[in-house]
């Protein structure tokens, strides 16, 4: 099958489904206005001309003669374009098919998270773009769910992709142990909680570091690791940052961290939290739920559906808790017996193999994609 993926390669999202499609035997041509940092990418890549120095939205539209002549010298099964609003809109405007959209939680429509000139865009753009699509993907079930809330009719043609991790990526090892307490200063005895989603605002972040900052006080023998993964933050955040960076067992990294880097802060990880207002299909929870880090995750659509309270994860009480609810979530999954917790390893590992697999959902879109294909063909 050869596929014309349409999406900005330097995502690390697209990059890494690039080559899990490659290894599914998909033929990937990359369409893109943003090349692939990586230079050994399993793709052809064909960068798209911007109207001006930088990327504007009038590119995607504008783009799309040059997306058609593109097409027609590649002769591609199927498009395969990210973003209902932004690829999905310039491969529409080709006239392909089969056009199969992958869409983000930002196509679907989030009041909480959107702006209402971005809502209105979904209504006249992206749900436009989706009606005249082949098939649709979205970002695991709770979005599939909330798409047919809004489009019921659309069932037959919608798919959840709850992509997952890639289960060899994540088996610890005592050198990952190692390397851990050394890279983050922690002596061998640290129990350690991992704030691991950022500091975006929907990631609530102060509530996230003061949490953390209330349980490490209250606890003498936890320290707390809290990623900013290079994420924008206003002052206030940073100063927050700044004070929480001051405490002797409190490590802030304030950077990106590599492949190998991740597998030592799950390898050196009891409990993390993850509570964003809203989410998809949250990789990192899988990574810690497969390397046996007990999740604390507030009661959101896509935590519940992936993670039973008390069978997966300890749960916050709200959406949007105070810090003090954190603290008090957090101190209870470091508290919790050594039976209770090979419990919730156990069945995190179990649900992670099953569940949450890079391969699995791969396998899954690939049938998908045929199942379009068949279907395009029928129609003529």
């Amino acid at each position: 099958m050869k596929l014309l993926y349409c999406a900005h390669g330097d995502n690390y999202h697209i990059t890494k489904w690039v080559r899990a499609l490659d290894e599914a035997g998909a033929d990937i041509h990359l369409a893109t206005f943003q090349p692939p940092v990586e230079s050994n990418l399993p793709a052809e890549v064909h960068l798209l001309p911007t109207l001006f120095r930088t990327i504007r939205y009038i590119d995607f539209p504008a783009t799309s003669p040059r997306l058609r002549s593109l097409i027609r010298d590649i002769s591609p099964n199927l498009v395969f374009a990210s973003f209902a609003n932004t690829y999905g809109l310039m491969a529409a405007l080709t006239g392909f098919r089969p056009l199969v959209v992958q869409t983000w939680s930002r196509d679907i429509g989030i009041p909480e998270m959107q702006s209402k000139r971005e809502l209105l865009q979904n209504k006249l753009t992206g749900f436009p773009v989706l009606r005249r699509a082949g098939g649709i993907t979205t970002d695991g079930h709770a979005y599939k769910d909330r798409l047919l809330r809004q489009k019921p009719h659309w069932k037959n043609k919608t798919l959840a992709t709850p992509w997952g991790i890639r289960i060899s990526d994540f088996d610890i090892s005592q050198d990952d142990i190692r390397r851990g307490r050394s890279l983050f200063d922690l002596p061998e005895s640290a129990r350690v909680v991992s704030a691991v989603r950022g500091v975006y605002w929907y990631y609530q972040p102060e509530a996230a570091i003061k949490g953390i900052m209330q349980a490490v006080d209250q606890s003498p023998g936890c320290y707390g690791l809290i990623l900013t993964l290079n994420q924008e933050r206003d002052a206030h955040i940073q100063q927050l940052l700044d004070d929480a960076g001051c405490h002797d067992r409190i490590r802030v990294i304030d950077r990106f961290l590599d492949k190998s880097e991740i597998r030592a802060l799950w390898a050196v990880t009891d409990v993390f939290l993850s509570m964003p207002i809203n989410d998809g299909v949250s990789e990192a929870v899988s990574e810690g739920r497969y390397c046996r880090a007990i999740p604390v995750l507030n009661p959101i659509a896509s935590n519940l559906e992936r993670a039973e309270p008390d069978t997966h994860a300890l749960y916050l009480p709200e959406v949007s808790p105070e810090a003090g609810q954190v603290a008090h979530t957090l101190l209870e999954a470091l508290t919790l017996t050594v039976e209770e917790q090979n419990r919730i390893h156990r069945a995190n590992r179990e649900w992670v193999k099953k569940h949450a697999s890079v391969e699995h959902t791969t396998s899954e879109l690939i049938r998908f994609f045929n199942q379009v294909l068949n279907q395009n063909d029928s129609r003529g």
